[in-house]
């Protein structure tokens, strides 16, 4: 099975001004089992769920806030699922991470793969 590298963006959306939704999935690979803390930095709302769980809930109209969560994940590939939605106004959206040895940072395009 061949896997596709990718990030989470929404700046290539052309209706991006408009209201809108969006859900991103992808499969996010873990390098070191432990506890990992996941953020989102929307304007307006957004969620981030791993393994099916939500981690992070930022959702509801707002300017841009950040809300973190964290998880204990094993080494390996985990489903990541983004949900994004904007309302009127401004966009924006980031995902980042921190985990054992890892600053917090943008989760890196080379950690995340389409089936």
């Amino acid at each position: 099975m061949r896997r596709k590298k990718y990030e989470f963006r929404i700046d290539d959306i052309n209706t991006k001004d408009n209201q809108f939704g969006i859900q991103f999935k992808s499969s996010v690979k873990i390098v070191t089992t432990g506890e990992y803390r996941f953020y989102l930095s929307s304007d307006d709302g957004s969620k981030l769920y791993i393994d099916g769980e939500l981690v992070v809930d930022n959702d509801g109209g707002h300017g841009t806030i950040e809300r973190m969560g964290s998880i204990y994940l094993e080494e390996g590939m985990h489903p990541i699922t983004v949900d994004y939605h904007n309302q009127a106004g401004g966009a924006w959206l980031d995902a980042f991470y921190k985990g054992p040895g890892t600053p917090k940072q943008i989760i890196p395009a080379n950690l995340l793969f389409l089936d």
